[in-house]
């Protein structure tokens, strides 16, 4: 089911789990791979959220996380200081690791979502 980025952040809580940090280069293709299995040419709400900096939807710094300096970011990006999606494009691949977050121009797009379980 589609839902905002908040909503989909609330969707999760509900479960008791959050929206995915997606804080290595070997979770973000883990994720992005499973994702595309599930339905294929869509973008995903995770949790990479903005308020005084990018952090993820369980208080902890968004990057670098990464010893390999792997920030997960597309080209350009992040354009805005709102909310992250996982994004799909053709031909990307998690091998590559060119790039698949973006900020969202708006975080009231309905998008799918990836939630994790908690610590």
């Amino acid at each position: 089911m589609t839902r905002t980025w908040d909503g989909a952040a609330a969707n999760c809580a509900t479960h008791g789990y959050h929206l995915a940090n997606l804080e290595t280069e070997a979770e973000h293709g883990a994720v992005w791979m499973a994702a595309q299995d599930v339905r294929r040419n869509q973008n995903w709400w995770f949790g990479l959220g903005y308020t005084t900096q990018w952090e993820w939807t369980d208080g902890t710094a968004a990057y670098p996380s990464d010893p390999t300096g792997h920030d997960g970011w597309a080209a350009d990006e992040p354009r805005k200081d709102t909310c992250g999606f996982l994004w799909w494009r053709q031909g990307w691949s998690p091998m590559t690791m060119s790039g698949g977050w973006k900020a969202a121009d708006n975080c009231d797009a309905m998008l799918l979502s990836v939630c994790e379980a908690g610590d």
